[in-house]
């Protein structure tokens, strides 16, 4: 469990890794406020979302494109790239 030691909230951290455990969050999923403007369905809230491999730089289109590409294309190695770029934010 070498990524708890990675976080600066380990209490949230703990929390949010239970609450996928139970299945009520995933670690990546889509932004809430994108995807109702996409018109996609929300699955289950996610921890990351999937624009935080563009670190900050996105426009709304841009966002757009990102959380299309993730809907259409989805597998679990993006999810797993998402979490690996934006490993010290799991605690968020």
């Amino acid at each position: 469990m070498d990524i708890y030691f990675l976080q600066t909230n380990k209490h949230r951290f703990l929390l949010n890794f239970l609450a996928c455990l139970r299945g009520s969050k995933s670690w990546v999923g889509d932004s809430t406020q994108i995807a109702r403007e996409l018109k996609i369905p929300i699955v289950k809230p996610g921890i990351l979302a999937p624009t935080a491999v563009s670190q900050g730089v996105e426009t709304l289109d841009l966002a757009n494109q990102i959380v299309n590409y993730y809907a259409l294309y989805y597998s679990v190695w993006m999810d797993l790239d998402v979490c690996l770029k934006n490993i010290s934010n799991l605690d968020a």
